[in-house]
């Protein structure tokens, strides 16, 4: 975690580093040899490292993209994106039509009392 919390400072230090971060955060990851840290280990790295460093309650990497270019007063590349947006195909109605019970589908009714004519 030595390389995830120098990578994390070294972005508050060396302006081209952050403008490459803001602008391929995955990119800049895997250049920096850390393809492999997950979002959670991000978070928790850069509380550590920068203490006062507010991420946010999204997505880690998007607080720091956001933290890094308000640091360097730059605008991003790219809109902040969440990295989980779902879209969820619409349901169509359906286009069956209810069949009307006949008698000789319905079952008997099994409690029926019957009497002797």
């Amino acid at each position: 975690m030595i390389n995830v919390i120098d990578f994390i400072l070294s972005l508050f230090r060396d302006e081209s580093q952050a403008a490459a971060f803001v602008a391929d955060p995955q990119g800049t990851l895997v250049d920096a040899g850390l393809s492999n840290v997950t979002s959670a280990q991000i978070a928790s790295v850069a509380a550590t490292a920068i203490p006062s460093l507010a991420l946010g309650n999204g997505d880690p990497v998007v607080g720091l993209q956001r933290a890094v270019s308000n640091h360097y007063g730059f605008a991003p590349a790219t809109d902040y994106q969440p990295t989980f947006n779902p879209t969820w195909p619409r349901r169509r109605p359906s286009r069956r039509r209810p069949t009307p019970s006949s008698p000789a589908t319905t079952p008997p009714n099994s409690l029926a009392i019957t009497t002797p004519s």
